[in-house]
């Protein structure tokens, strides 16, 4: 599982408005909208894409 907070960060660390993130995990805008309000989960492949686009930003910052 992703918390909001990490999900907005992932997003906000590549300067990405909630569309961009959309396109690049493959989800409509207001599905990233009710991610980040702790309306819905993330799930599946979904997860998968932000799970990885959060590790790399944790190997960049080492």
């Amino acid at each position: 599982m992703m918390t909001p907070s990490e999900i907005i960060d992932v997003r906000e660390k590549r300067g990405w408005n909630q569309q961009a993130l959309a396109e690049h995990v493959g989800v409509g805008q207001p599905t990233v909208s009710r991610w980040e309000t702790d309306k819905a989960k993330p799930r599946g492949a979904a997860l998968k894409i932000l799970k990885a686009l959060s590790q790399s930003d944790s190997a960049g910052n080492e």
